[in-house]
Formats: C-alpha cells, structure tokens, sequence
C-alpha cells in the first residue's frame, strides 16, 4: 500500500538474502520505493531502537506513507557521486566497518591455495624442507626468493644490488629478466620480483646442501619461497625471457 509521492497504492515483496534491481521507466518511482521507503524505514526503526542520547544525536527520518512494512531490517544507502570516493567505494567502506570486517577474516578465516584448494597456513623450516624433498625427490629444481610482491616502481636500485651479489637475472612478472642491462618495468604498475637463489637436484644425499638453499631463499624472501620446475623449462625461459614454472 504505498503511495509515497508518484506510487499508487504499490504493494511489492523484496526477498531476503537475494540480490534485487529496480527497474523502470523514468518517473515510475524506482527511487521512492528504493530511498524513500525501504532505506528511510529501515534507517528509522533502527535508530529507534538506540538509547536516547544516541538519536539525539542523528535527524530521525519521517514515516513513509504506507499501510505497512514487514520484515524489514537496517539499512545501509550509498549516493552516487562522481567528485568523490572511486570505483572501490562499497558499502563496508563507506560504513567504515571494512576494517573491522578485514580483521575478522584475518583471525578467525581459512585461506585456501586457489589452485590446489589446500589451506594456506605457515610451516616451520623441517616442514618445508620435508615436503619438497617428498613432493620433488629425484629431480632438479630451482629456488626462488620473492623480493617484491605487486608494488609500484621500477626496482633500478634493486637489480644493481642482485648484479653486485652476483645474479645475472631476476624474475620480473613471471619472466627472466637480465640485471645488466635492467629493463625498467612501468612504474604505475604493480609488479612481483622474485630472485633466484640456485638450482639443485632433490635427493638424499644433498639433504644438507638443499636445507643450505632453502634457508638462503627464506632469509632473501621474509620467510617465503617458490620452486621453479623442470630446469629445461626454466634455462629457456632465461635465454627467451618467458617462464614456464611451478610454484610452490
């Protein structure tokens, strides 16, 4: 039964926990039902319920003109505006509660590897150590040290220092890149650079010198590291400039 300014007698059911677009022609009362109805009666019968002094402090809206309103909850309106805010406006940044909403996902969620679907959780040195010589025994394979993780900039100074310890090439956004000559990557650009640490073939005997590398490669990354396989894969993605690799 609204009749809120153009509506006439308009009787709608909106379900819960669904997404729901109103449409229609200009002047048939898309932002009445929208605005003027469900956000000021939602944004009412919420402020009703704060104490006293709490709605002292925000102008309660007026009643719309409808026989009745059931179900409804709090709700949440964004104006569209062009001069400020951006295209990542949403509703948990514009309530601020984005931060909050962040920290809840951080302490008590599960990240799970898109690709293999396994929980993303940290391992101590014996367990990364382990698992590659069980995932990767009896074959050759390159370490690799993320140094820059999707960061702008052009990373000059960086490859100096890489050229200095020795490195003739960085992987720079999945490709092998020489250091001498750097190619200066597009400084508005996020870009990942990862260093490659060595090479080694995975087998018992070379247990002390593949824990050696492994612990380069974490102090080189802040406790993180890749694999590189196969090895001919990788020795032509350096003379070609493109990586075919697997990351671990």
């Amino acid at each position: 039964g609204a009749r809120e300014h153009n509506l006439r007698d308009a009787t709608v059911a909106i379900p819960r926990d669904t997404f729901t677009v109103i449409t229609g022609v200009s002047g048939s009362g898309k932002s009445t039902l929208a605005f003027d109805i469900l956000f000021q009666e939602g944004q009412r019968r919420y402020l009703e319920s704060l104490n006293a002094y709490a709605r002292s402090m925000v102008q309660p809206a007026a009643r719309p003109d409808v026989d009745a309103i059931h179900g409804i909850a709090p709700t949440v309106s964004i104006e569209q505006r062009v001069s400020r805010g951006g295209r990542k406006s949403t509703v948990a940044t514009q309530t601020e509660l984005h931060h909050f909403l962040r920290l809840l996902y951080v302490k008590l969620g599960t990240q799970y590897c898109p690709d293999c679907n396994l929980p993303v959780e940290p391992q101590t040195f014996d367990a990364i150590t382990a698992t590659i010589a069980r995932e990767w025994h009896g074959r050759e394979i390159g370490v690799l040290a993320p140094l820059i993780v999707h960061r702008k900039g052009v990373y000059t100074e960086l490859a100096q220092w890489a050229a200095r310890k020795g490195h003739t090439h960085l992987r720079l956004d999945g490709r092998f890149v020489p250091t001498r000559p750097w190619e200066r990557p597009d400084r508005f650009r996020e870009h990942s650079i990862d260093l490659p640490v060595g090479t080694i073939l995975v087998e018992p005997e070379r247990d002390a010198d593949l824990r050696a590398l492994l612990q380069d490669a974490l102090e080189h990354g802040n406790g993180a590291l890749e694999i590189c396989w196969p090895m001919s894969a990788l020795r032509e993605a350096i003379a070609g400039g493109a990586a075919q690799d697997a990351a671990l």
